[in-house]
């Protein structure tokens, strides 16, 4: 983006509702463990980036996230950008804690991260990633239910689910 498009963004205020929205999410879950550099400090400082990133870029940025174009050529808009109008503080604290907890299942799922290679506690990590994240018992259930299913690699994705959640 260039300086006029970045002084447009700033004049309209769409700078300022992204960090209303998304941007204050991720400075005070990573402000949390600022001083910390244990794993989960590193794992909640990187989901913590890699969501304010992608929300940013996915609800905000004029790019090629305006529409989803398939292989075939076919467009169609973007939902999320559809209803942005709609979210408030609370809700898209929601959305950020969804998409950060989907990248850590990611992490489970690869394999990056296991018992039988390492000597970390793993349902004690995920409690310190819970209790950061400010998770609640459905969104204890929810990542729960995404990991099942990136474990499982079948039918529906974790980001179908995930989806489905972000919308409700």
């Amino acid at each position: 983006m260039g300086l006029l498009g970045y002084l447009r963004d700033v004049m309209s205020g769409k700078i300022a509702r992204s960090n209303a929205l998304i941007g204050n999410h991720g400075v005070r879950i990573s402000g949390k463990v600022k001083t910390d550099s244990s794993l989960v400090a590193v794992l909640v400082g990187a989901t913590a980036y890699c969501t304010t990133d992608f929300l940013v870029e996915l609800l905000f940025a004029k790019t090629s996230m305006d529409n989803f174009r398939y292989s075939d050529g076919t467009e169609e808009p973007n939902p999320f950008k559809e209803y942005v109008g709609g979210l408030d503080e609370k809700g898209s604290y929601e959305m950020f804690k969804l998409v950060a907890g989907n990248l850590f299942v990611g992490i489970f799922a690869e394999g990056l991260i296991s018992d039988n290679d390492t000597r970390i506690d793993i349902p004690e990590l995920r409690n310190q990633f819970f209790t950061i994240y400010e998770y609640n018992d459905k969104d204890k259930e929810i990542f729960y239910e995404l990991l099942k299913l990136a474990h499982d690699r079948g039918r529906p994705s974790p980001e179908f689910r995930l989806y489905e959640y972000i919308f409700t």
